[in-house]
């Protein structure tokens, strides 16, 4: 079934509703909330790539350095997903691994191009 974020919160806060069926909803709004999220991030990491890349013969490289960030972090999610559910690590908030990441590494690249500009 597809729920509204609001009718998730809901069914979490029932008081008959099954442990696992509450993390299940837990781990689906994380999920969402980190997909939006991930929008802002490539939105930067992809600002300071075409700043790194600007000139016509590195037009390549910096297609081919946005793929590779779009496979790794969708692995990573995936990564995190299947973690999530396993019974080592049991948290709903690991899904946000691969943004946090991916942040830290859009800042640090901006923060490189600044002091070479």
């Amino acid at each position: 079934n597809t729920y509204l974020l609001s009718e998730l919160e809901k069914k979490i806060h029932e008081v008959n509703i099954q442990p696992n069926v509450r993390f299940e909803l837990m781990l689906e709004i994380q999920r969402r909330m980190s997909t939006a999220a991930s929008c802002l991030i490539f939105g930067l990491l992809g600002s300071t790539l075409g700043m790194r890349t600007t000139r016509r013969s590195n037009s390549s490289l910096g297609f081919i350095l946005s793929v590779i960030c779009l496979v790794l972090y969708w692995t990573l999610f995936a990564a995190a997903t299947t973690l999530s559910l396993g019974s080592v690590v049991r948290t709903p908030y690991l899904i946000w691994f691969p943004n946090i990441l991916f942040l830290v590494f859009a800042i640090l690249s901006f923060n490189k191009i600044r002091k070479h500009s």
